[in-house]
C-alpha cells in the first residue's frame, strides 16, 4: 500500500512509540512526502513497508534524542560520584552503564568529608537498607543500580534500554530478575563463600558450596537459554541487563577448576569474553 493511503494517525499508531507526542506529527508530514517522491519506487512494494518502519524508528530515536536534550538544555551534569567499592557487582554494572554512556564518574567511599563504610550506619543518611552504589550528582542522592541506570538513561549518550516500549520493559525486567534472582544464586550464595569460607579455620565449607551448586547450575542455564545465539542478552546492543550479569560471570570466570561451574556453558563463556574486550569495559571487568 502506498505511503499516501495511510492516514497520518495511522502511520503514527503502527509505527511510532506510543510515548512519542502526536505534536511530532509535523515531522512525520514532511516524511510522508519525501518518501512518496524518493523512496517509494526505489524498493518492491513488499519490502517498503520494512524500509518504512525501519526509518521512522529511526527517526522517533532522534526525535526523543532531541527531546532530551532541550528538557536538559539548562542542567549541566557533574562528574557523578559512585559511592561503593570497585568489587561490588553492582557498583562495577554502573560504572559500565556510565563508561558505555560517556558520562565521568568517580568512585568514593566518602561524603561530605566523613569516611563510609559497607553495611554501616554510616550509610544510613545516603541508603536506608546500608547498601551500595549510591549515585550523588551535586545535591542529588540516588540509592539502588537499577534506579541510577534510569536516571543516567536521562543524561544522553548510548541507550541502555530500547526505543521501543515492549523492548524497553523487557530489559528492565530482567534487569530486575539479574538483580534479585541471580545475584542471589551466584555471588550471595556462592561467590562470598569463596571469597570469605565461613569453614573452620577459615576454610571453605564445601558442603554449603555444593548445596548452592544447583542453583548456580540452573541460574547460568537460564541465562544461557535467554542468550541462545545472540550476542547481547535481551536485543541486539548492549543493555542495562548485559551490564547487571557481565560483572556476576566475571568473578565466576575467575574460579579455579571444580568451583569454575561456568565452564559447563562455553556460549556464556565466550559471551563474557567478547563484551569484556569492549573498549568500554577496560578497568571495570576482568578479562579472560
Amino acid at each position: 500500500m502506498p505511503l499516501g493511503s495511510y492516514s497520518l494517525a495511522a502511520l503514527h499508531r503502527q509505527y511510532l512509540p506510543h510515548q512519542t507526542p502526536l505534536l511530532q506529527i509535523t515531522e512525520l508530514r514532511l516524511l510522508k512526502y519525501v518518501v512518496e517522491i524518493g523512496v517509494y519506487d526505489l524498493y518492491p512494494k513488499a519490502l517498503f513497508s520494512l524500509k518504512l518502519k525501519y526509518v521512522l524508528e529511526h527517526i522517533v530515536m532522534l526525535f526523543m534524542m532531541r527531546s532530551i536534550i532541550k528538557h536538559t538544555k539548562g542542567h549541566t551534569m557533574n562528574t557523578i560520584t559512585l559511592i561503593g567499592p570497585d568489587f561490588s557487582t553492582f557498583v562495577k554494572s554502573i560504572e559500565l552503564v556510565c563508561n558505555y554512556k560517556g558520562i565521568s564518574y568517580q568512585l568514593s567511599l566518602e561524603h561530605e568529608g566523613k569516611p563510609l563504610a559497607i553495611k554501616d550506619d554510616s550509610l544510613l543518611q545516603l541508603h536506608p537498607y546500608k547498601k551500595v552504589p549510591i549515585l550523588i550528582d551535586g545535591d542529588f542522592i540516588l540509592p539502588e543500580s537499577n534506579a541510577i541506570a534510569r536516571y543516567l538513561e536521562h543524561c544522553g549518550g548510548a541507550t541502555v534500554f530500547d526505543v521501543d516500549p515492549q523492548k524497553h520493559a523487557h530489559i528492565d525486567a530482567w534487569a530486575s530478575m539479574l538483580s534479585i534472582y541471580a545475584f542471589r544464586a551466584l555471588i550471595t550464595d556462592y561467590i562470598i563463600e569463596i571469597k570469605n569460607p565461613s569453614g573452620p579455620n577459615a576454610e571453605l565449607n564445601f558442603e554449603k558450596l555444593k548445596s548452592a551448586q544447583p542453583a548456580v547450575l540452573n541460574t547460568l542455564q537460564t541465562i544461557n537459554t535467554q542468550l541462545a545465539e545472540r550476542n547481547f542478552l535481551i536485543t541486539e546492543q548492549f543493555s542495562l541487563a548485559d551490564a547487571i550479569i557481565l560483572p556476576m560471570l566475571g568473578y565466576h570466570m575467575q574460579l579455579p577448576g571444580d568451583l569454575n561451574l561456568l565452564a559447563e556453558f562455553p556460549n556464556l563463556v565466550k559471551y563474557y569474553q567478547r563484551i569484556s574486550a569492549l573498549p568500554f569495559c577496560k578497568g571495570v571487568l576482568h578479562t579472560a
